[in-house]
């Protein structure tokens, strides 16, 4: 620890133009010298060791060479500390804050890729720490103004969708948690097809899931849209399949599975007056589809209390049909 603090110190006396000097002539053997401290059982040796990781290695402010190299550079450094994720200690939750702070300010995902790769194919106790490294990961990028391409979230999201098969109580209950900080796009059609899926083994957390996202987003009415485009690209793929046109996975009932999941998100909606309208719009443009139909039948109690709501959106539509008769005529 006394040698820690003397290096801490040391670093912290060195201007901007020293200290990329130091890091670039000395950087690799303070890399070694700080993953064997890593092994340390004393908490405070292993705060300082990250301390220094952050401010010497996984700091672009101080590159010493073109952004590419370093970039390698660090990720060769991710690499090695993954053999850390071997135990549930102090190190492993280190090494688990250090790689969701180094992915959280790169936009590599190759690297990601490998740690993922864990998901699948490490042991239990590998896998439980790379899944806390995509827990912490997604905490950082939600919390700050971080820019993420859709590309790397719909992986992250992917593969917390596998997850909920898991034979690991604790992971799949942990990806349920996760998955509604992910913006529904990127989740709600896969979930629908998960909740319908003839797979015992994945579909109760997959109902789980579904219903947790719907509940964290229960404000918004675009979820209500992807959530309706979702059933009825379902409903028209059991159709297609009954007329033969392609088999799909999926029965009526799983549709039915889906529609009361969504009565259970309908308990939790606070304003309703922001989901009327736009479901309202939806079945006045889609009259056929039985789903929101079916949809709107059971609340109708709220539809009543927003009656208001419901007629100016029927004024409106019956206004610009109006229009449109008139400009056939006149043309």
């Amino acid at each position: 620890m006394y040698f820690l603090n003397c290096l801490c110190l040391l670093l912290g006396r060195f201007d901007g133009k020293k200290f990329e000097g130091i890091v670039a002539e000395y950087g690799k053997q303070m890399l070694h010298l700080l993953l064997s401290e890593l092994h340390c059982n004393d908490d405070n040796v292993i705060d300082g060791v990250v301390s220094i990781f952050k401010a010497v290695i996984f700091n672009p402010k101080h590159s010493s060479g073109s952004s590419v190299t370093d970039t390698k550079q660090m990720d060769a450094v991710v690499l090695l500390l993954l053999h850390l994720l071997d135990e549930r200690d102090g190190a492993a939750r280190a090494v688990v804050m250090l790689i969701a702070e180094y992915y959280s300010i790169t936009a590599d995902g190759h690297c990601l890729e490998e740690v993922i790769k864990l998901l699948a194919s490490g042991n239990a106790i590998q896998r439980r720490n790379v899944f806390d490294v995509i827990s912490e990961l997604i905490h950082i990028l939600t919390d700050a103004a971080h820019i993420v391409s859709h590309s790397t979230w719909q992986n992250i999201a992917n593969n917390l969708l596998l997850c909920l098969g898991d034979e690991e109580t604790a992971i799949w209950e942990q990806a349920s948690n996760l998955l509604p900080l992910i913006d529904p796009s990127f989740v709600l059609p896969a979930l629908v097809r998960l909740v319908c899926s003839s797979d015992e083994k994945i579909q109760p957390a997959a109902a789980e899931a579904f219903v947790r996202v719907l509940k964290h987003h229960n404000q918004k009415p675009e979820v209500a849209f992807r959530l309706l485009d979702s059933l009825s690209n379902l409903s028209q793929g059991l159709a297609d399949a009954e007329t033969g046109a392609h088999t799909v996975e999926g029965s009526k009932l799983d549709c039915d599975r889906v529609l009361r999941l969504i009565l259970e998100w309908f308990k939790t909606v606070q304003d309703w007056n922001i989901l009327i309208g736009p479901l309202i719009d939806n079945m006045l443009a889609e009259p056929s589809n039985a789903n929101i139909v079916w949809l709107l039948s059971h609340i109708n109690a709220q539809l009543a209390e927003a009656a208001d709501v419901v007629l100016h959106r029927v004024l409106l539509l019956m206004k610009g049909q109006k229009d449109m008769i008139d400009e056939a005529f006149f043309s």
